[in-house]
């Protein structure tokens, strides 16, 4: 048990550092960060500072999940940074998106945590330079502004880039962006936007809290990736995607198609290095369910064999404390997890799951209602498809009502923007590439 005096200073800790940790989350999620000089980029278009993911992904293949939600790609450059890439599908014409991104006075008044936007200088047709002044709201206590100047680099109606003009100095030493307009075929435009920053640069309590809780890094790192993307389709179609997670209508959840009609070749020709969630469209409620999509690289019997082996996920699924089988019947069972977000200190959430085996490669899961939980709602769905001798895709569908949940979870989910989404979707990321790890690791056992 923890002394008086240490949860004393630990709660102290906590008070301290809270309000800085979410200044670090807003800044972060902020749609078009400051942008810095990369130590070695050479200036030119044909140089990759930002992954072009174009090279390697056709979106157009990926239609069936875009019109289903929003494509988050996670992914490692060569040089070792993580990139975060959101892919929507706007219902308008490219010239009209276009518009709509350049607009850049527009921004106060659609893209979260901006103030002012305005071009200062174009030093040639397709080089602008565009001043930012951010302003955040930390925990309603008190408000920060934050200004910067982009060199950005336009190809007219299809992309752009941005960098800090020599000399300028960033409150980020390394933040980068890259956006892509692609016509659907059909009159829409598919809108992708690439990501990157540095938040441990961001001063010396940044490099503390983010050296000490690096699970934080994903969520954020998703938040810039999709936040952007989505304002700009809510903008142009006039519809709100994100509602506020504590007012979700538990009671009108369905649970969604997971591969949206996406053929398995696309999926298993996807680079292994990308990883791949989608966020679903909101059903009624407001709830957002997330789908991690991945190909591993073992035959679906082993895959199979690991995901129903609960007691085994605190072994290579980081948030899952224990999980245990409490009761089985025919297709039907049950097993009750504790799960452990680190953020800022170990939040603990307990439930029990119902699960329900349609088929032999389908398990469907919702809440246990006969008992009491630290939660209102959980459902989910994983499906294994047969890709090949020895490769699995595998699809994990999931929500988690989390805003229900702790005070200082409700704290974190209403107070900053983006935070659920981000942590949702960096828990699905967890668990799928948990699964691919631990899978791959057995068959390459096998085969020794």
């Amino acid at each position: 048990m923890t002394p008086p005096a240490d949860r004393t200073r630990s709660r102290a800790r906590f008070v301290v550092l809270l309000p800085f940790l979410v200044l670090l989350l807003l800044l972060d999620i902020t749609m078009v960060p400051p942008v810095a000089h990369a130590p070695g980029f050479s200036r030119g278009d044909s140089i990759p500072f930002v992954p072009r993911i174009m090279d390697q992904i056709d979106p157009r293949e990926l239609l069936p999940l875009l019109r289903a939600g929003t494509l988050v790609l996670i992914h490692r450059a060569e040089e070792g940074v993580e990139f975060a890439t959101g892919i929507v599908l706007i219902e308008a014409p490219l010239e009209d998106v276009w518009n709509t991104v350049v607009d850049y006075p527009s921004y106060g008044h659609y893209v979260p945590n901006i103030g002012q936007v305005q071009v200062v200088q174009k030093p040639a047709a397709d080089i602008w330079h565009v001043k930012y002044q951010l302003r955040f709201k930390v925990l309603n206590m008190f408000s920060l502004s934050v200004g910067y100047l982009l060199e950005q680099h336009y190809i007219p109606t299809s992309e752009i880039w941005g960098i800090v003009p020599p000399g300028q100095e960033s409150d980020l030493s390394d933040v980068r962006f890259r956006e892509y307009f692609i016509d659907d075929g059909s009159g829409n435009t598919i809108f992708v936007y690439t990501a990157y920053a540095d938040l441990r640069s961001y001063g010396y309590l940044a490099k503390v809290v983010y050296d000490a809780f690096p699970e934080l890094a994903t969520p954020t790192l998703v938040s810039v990736g999709t936040l952007f993307p989505e304002a700009v389709k809510e903008r142009i179609e006039r519809i709100r995607l994100n509602t506020r997670p504590e007012r979700v209508r538990c009671d009108s959840v369905a649970l969604p198609e997971s591969l949206g009609g996406v053929s398995k070749d696309v999926l298993a020709a996807i680079p292994p290095h990308y990883r791949m969630i989608l966020f679903h469209n909101p059903s009624p409620g407001g709830v957002r369910f997330a789908t991690g999509l991945a190909r591993i690289d073992a035959d679906i019997g082993t895959v199979s064999s690991l995901v129903k082996g609960y007691d085994a996920y605190p072994q290579f699924i980081p948030f899952i404390k224990s999980a245990m089988m409490t009761q089985r019947g025919g297709n039907r069972f049950s097993v009750k997890y504790t799960l452990t977000f680190r953020v800022i200190f170990p939040l603990d959430i307990d439930y029990t799951l119902d699960y329900i085996a349609p088929s032999e490669n389908v398990l469907c899961w919702q809440l246990d209602k006969k008992e009491k939980h630290d939660i209102d709602g959980e459902w989910g769905r994983i499906e294994l498809i047969p890709a090949g001798h020895a490769s699995t895709l595998i699809a994990y569908t999931s929500y988690s009502h989390l805003a229900s949940g702790g005070f200082f979870m409700k704290l974190l989910l209403k107070h900053i923007e983006g935070f659920d989404m981000g942590l949702r979707v960096a828990a699905t990321d967890m668990v799928v590439s948990g699964y691919k790890r631990a899978a791959e690791r057995k068959a390459a056992g096998k085969q020794q």
